[in-house]
């Protein structure tokens, strides 16, 4: 059985029109409160997503910021050794030698 029939559409069509648009309105309120809801369990997901990458690359940079400080240092130390006495260069020579072997 339908909930408008014939007859009482015939009697009256524009409440009959009225009340299946109702049914209608509240089924698509209905579907658009379930795709919210699963649009912000995605979004939920992609921000963890998203944060666990961001502290990747901060963890990245923090470790290229120590390398480019530790070869400006060594740059630093170099230039130093040079304007002031060439035995520095020397013992520094023989110091990465010693660690590093000849390249």
């Amino acid at each position: 059985m339908s909930p408008v029939s014939f007859a009482e559409f015939s009697k009256n069509p524009i409440s009959a029109v009225a009340f299946i648009m109702l049914g209608v309105v509240g089924f698509l309120y209905y579907d658009s409160e379930a795709t919210k809801k699963e649009l912000i369990a995605n979004c939920k997901n992609e921000n963890i997503v998203l944060a666990k990458k961001i502290e990747l690359m901060q963890r990245k940079i923090k470790q290229s910021d120590s390398l480019v400080m530790a070869y400006k240092f060594d740059c630093d130390l170099y230039l130093l050794a040079m304007e002031n006495d060439s035995t520095i260069i020397t013992n520094l020579m023989k110091k990465n030698e010693k660690d590093f072997g000849n390249f």
